[in-house]
This record gives C-alpha cells, structure tokens and sequence, in this order.
C-alpha cells in the first residue's frame, strides 16, 4: 500500500510539474486540466494549490510579476 501511495504522489507532481510548462506556454486552466489529465478545472486547481502551495491564479500572476 505504502508503494502504491508513494506513486501516485510522484504521478501527481509529474503531472503538475507539466502544469506548470502548460500553463507557462499561454494555455488556460481548463485546457491544461484536461493535457494532464483532470477531468475538472475545480479538482485541478485544487490539487495543484496542494502540491504548489498557492492558487494557479497566484502562480501565474507571480510568474508575471504581477499580483491578482
């Protein structure tokens, strides 16, 4: 069971981490919930808060430089 946690851990910050270029590259938040392969923006946006510590909004704005 620990194994099977520990992959599914390292799948999801895969999975993020190709958020992160997707998001980087100009794609939305849905468009890029579905590439990695969430159904919903809403559970998306949830787990990448989990993984990231802050919301996609806030990371794509302090990628900017901007604050939202």
């Amino acid at each position: 069971k620990e194994a099977r946690c520990q992959i599914s851990d390292f799948m999801t910050r895969v999975r993020i981490a190709r958020a992160r270029e997707l998001l980087s590259d100009g794609l939305s938040c849905e468009e890029t919930a579905r590439a990695v392969g969430y159904s919903g923006e809403r559970y998306f946006k949830k787990v990448f808060h989990e993984i990231t510590g802050e919301s996609v909004a806030m990371w794509q704005s302090r990628r900017k430089g901007v604050r939202p």
